[in-house]
């Protein structure tokens, strides 16, 4: 195993960065157009050289052969694109997972029984239902049932949008929650920026629901709202209950050697922001808090760092970061932990 600044397989990184520039360039090389061609002079009669005659009329002026530009091939530049992304996709994704059994191998911790070609064949289905969900979230909503539970706000995780909620909200919709999902944007900024534009959601949606509401978080979502709601103690007393999806409440081992992003630093398992900022249940006494993970999640890591003491734990077995969102088992286990009493641990 290779020590680096970037951590016990860090090596893949880099090697992952040099590839990816090697496909880009050869992808360039595979669509640049072809130098244009002159049209060849038929065999019995090539002239050695042209000489052109010097003449007073334009239109008697000998015509010189036109260089003619061949035509790029049909479909050349979305071949190159599939082939260029699909190897540079697969190989982010075997770093990445790579990290993660790298990780427990280092601490000499067990690890889930979840092997590259497992996860990958769980996680896929994932993404490609969060994709649809991003246009599907452009449309038109369908018609939601008529209102008779506490309405539900969904906070998405690092780099997504509410889209990601989309199926959960549809679920929540059926039962009788009226949802409302935050879109909190995604820049390379520090976590008190991302604080900020939740607490003035929280601020609009407690003022339209002071009778409470229930809260769903996901991933860097789960951390936002601990941030919100200790520098902002009067938006406590509205909060009834919140579920946490795979949120590093105690860091992830995934934001090691990450050197660039604030968000991800902010997210280390030793990060003082982490250290220093009170749980769920410090903040929210009277609140019933469920914390959820799940056991192939490959960017929360280790499992029990999104679980919180003193809180119901559900750990869901053979789901991964982007399952908790989308899986069937996954958006059942919040439908049950909102319909129960609040103020329940």
């Amino acid at each position: 195993m290779i020590r680096s600044p970037w951590g016990p397989v860090g090596w893949e990184l880099v090697l992952a960065l040099v590839l990816v520039g090697v496909a880009a360039a050869a992808a360039g090389v595979y669509v640049w157009r072809r130098p244009p061609a002159l049209p060849e002079a038929p065999s019995e009669a090539r002239p050695e050289a042209i000489v052109p005659e010097i003449v007073d009329d334009e239109d008697d002026a000998p015509q010189l052969p036109v260089p003619v530009r061949r035509p790029p091939r049909e479909g050349a530049g979305w071949v190159a694109a599939l082939s260029t992304a699909a190897p540079i996709a697969a190989l982010g994704l075997f770093a990445h997972h790579r990290r993660y059994e790298g990780y427990h191998r280092h601490k000499g911790a067990d690890r889930p029984g979840v092997r590259f070609g497992a996860w990958l064949r769980n996680e896929l289905p994932s993404f490609g239902v969060l994709g649809w969900w991003h246009v599907r979230g452009l449309l038109p909503a369908a018609s939601a049932a008529e209102p008779v539970r506490r309405p539900v706000l969904c906070i998405h995780g690092y780099s997504q949008n509410g889209t990601n909620f989309f199926g959960l909200r549809r679920v929540l919709s059926r039962a009788g929650h009226p949802t409302s999902a935050v879109s909190l944007g995604h820049l390379l900024a520090p976590m008190s920026w991302y604080a900020g534009r939740l607490e003035r959601q929280l601020e609009r949606f407690t003022r339209a629901h002071p009778d409470g509401f229930d809260v769903v978080a996901h991933s860097m979502g789960g951390v936002v709202l601990r941030m919100v709601l200790h520098r902002r103690p009067a938006l406590r007393e509205a909060v009834c209950t919140v579920v946490t999806l795979g949120s590093p409440h105690r860091g992830t081992a995934a934001a090691r050697g990450i050197p660039l992003l604030p968000e991800v630093r902010a997210l280390r398992r030793s990060s003082p922001i982490l250290r220093d900022l009170p749980q769920l249940p410090e903040l929210l006494p009277h609140a019933r808090i469920v914390t959820v993970a799940g056991d192939h999640d490959t960017v929360v890591y280790p499992v029990d760092t999104a679980l919180v003491d003193e809180t119901e734990q559900v750990v869901l077995k053979g789901i991964g970061h982007a399952g908790l969102l989308t899986h069937p088992r996954s958006l059942a286990t919040v439908r049950r932990a909102l319909a129960g009493p609040p103020g329940v641990h």
